[in-house]
């Protein structure tokens, strides 16, 4: 996101473009380690990317954005019709006009399309994240500590930080397997801070 008068409209923190990224050893141990996969989710955002993969650190959340990739490919397809030779060649021999109704052509043409491809991280990873976080627009951590509030309702589930604005966030497939992973990482001591419903 570009700054906002010097600020991040996320989380609302200081930005000082002058100020070098912080080195990815640095950064890494701010992170923790990747502990499980939650699953994959949609975030409620505007301006970013929206699906992705939410993953469990030992320090708080990691939101790892899906890629997306240009993928190109030739589709055949019979066409109806008839070539300018087959036309000729009937003019020729006129049998060969009882023949141009059932005549196909196969052509081949060029269809682009755009695949997400998940971003994915192995258990204990630290030094990955910290390059995706550096590397990969969408991508974004959220500490333990930083949070106040983390709720559900009905399918989406809503996170209060104490700085910064609220994220909202639903499963994108089989919600109750999000949901009992997503429990079971809440049930940790390190977010006994939170209020959690």
């Amino acid at each position: 996101m570009q700054p906002q008068g010097g600020i991040c409209p996320g989380c609302y923190q200081l930005l000082d473009a002058d100020v070098p990224d912080p080195a990815p050893e640095m950064l890494a141990e701010d992170l923790g380690v990747v502990e499980s996969r939650i699953g994959e989710v949609r975030m409620g955002r505007t301006r970013m990317p929206l699906t992705g993969v939410l993953y469990a650190t030992s320090r708080g959340l990691f939101f790892a954005p899906h890629d997306v990739e240009r993928v190109v490919r030739v589709v055949g397809e019979s066409v109806a019709g008839h070539s300018v030779l087959w036309w000729c060649a009937s003019l020729m021999w006129s049998p060969l006009t009882l023949l141009l109704p059932f005549v196909k052509i196969r052509r081949e043409r060029q269809v682009e399309s755009y695949v997400d491809r998940p971003q994915v991280l192995e258990v204990g990873d630290s030094h990955r994240m910290s390059q995706l976080l550096l590397q990969s627009p969408g991508c974004f951590f959220l500490p333990h500590q930083s949070v106040r509030l983390i709720c559900r309702r009905r399918r989406k589930w809503l996170v209060e930080r104490s700085l910064g604005g609220n994220l909202r966030f639903g499963a994108v497939s089989d919600s109750d397997d999000f949901r009992q992973r997503m429990q079971l990482e809440l049930s940790k001591d390190r977010w006994s801070g939170v209020i959690l419903s």
